[in-house]
């Protein structure tokens, strides 16, 4: 595809090419506020839209204040906040923050690495996946009319909705799950 519309021949290059830190990739060292920001911009580039700022200490600090994430230790931030803090970062525009709670409460820490790079290897197979469709998709037409990226937005954004509906839907089936355990262990 030639140049014609350079940002998004950029994104998808990136998209095709992403590679979010596995867990034994994620930093061993302890890093403080500023180097989790550093850290999770470079790693959510492909997530970034131009004109948004990017994760915040603001963000951050309230995600340990609701419970999201683990309080650090002495101000600094471990692998296992690295992990949930990507995770909540990937999954927040899709996602209620209850969701993502509910969803990470579920996994057991001796599976949090497991979780976490099965997390990573779906985001990139699709990012894959979505960048070749969308190339093959651009390359069909003679030019990147408005009409034709129109239309590609439009479908992405009806799979987008169907699936988060999708989505939605087992949460509430898991939330009901765990109302009802919730009852039958004050029962007893």
């Amino acid at each position: 595809m030639e140049s014609r519309l350079p940002d998004l021949t950029q994104w998808m290059g990136q998209m095709e090419h992403n590679h979010l830190a596995r867990w034994d990739e994620l930093p061993d060292l302890e890093l403080y506020m500023d180097q989790v920001i550093t850290y999770l911009d470079r790693q959510l580039t492909a997530f970034k839209q131009k004109e948004e700022k990017g994760i915040t200490s603001s963000m951050i600090n309230n995600y340990v204040k609701d419970g999201l994430v683990p309080r650090p230790k002495g101000k600094k931030y471990q692998k296992r906040h690295l992990a949930d803090l990507l995770t909540v970062c990937t999954l927040k525009p899709v996602l209620p923050i209850s969701d993502i709670a509910l969803l990470l409460e579920q996994v057991p820490e001796e599976q949090r690495p497991t979780f976490h790079n099965d997390l990573c290897e779906m985001l990139d197979h699709c990012f894959s996946q979505l960048s070749g469709w969308m190339g093959e998709s651009l390359q069909e037409e003679e030019e990147e009319d408005s009409d034709h990226l129109m239309h590609l937005a439009l479908q992405l954004s009806v799979e987008a909705a169907t699936r988060r509906v999708a989505a939605q839907r087992i949460f509430a089936d898991l939330k009901e799950q765990k109302k009802k355990r919730k009852e039958e262990t004050g029962k007893r």
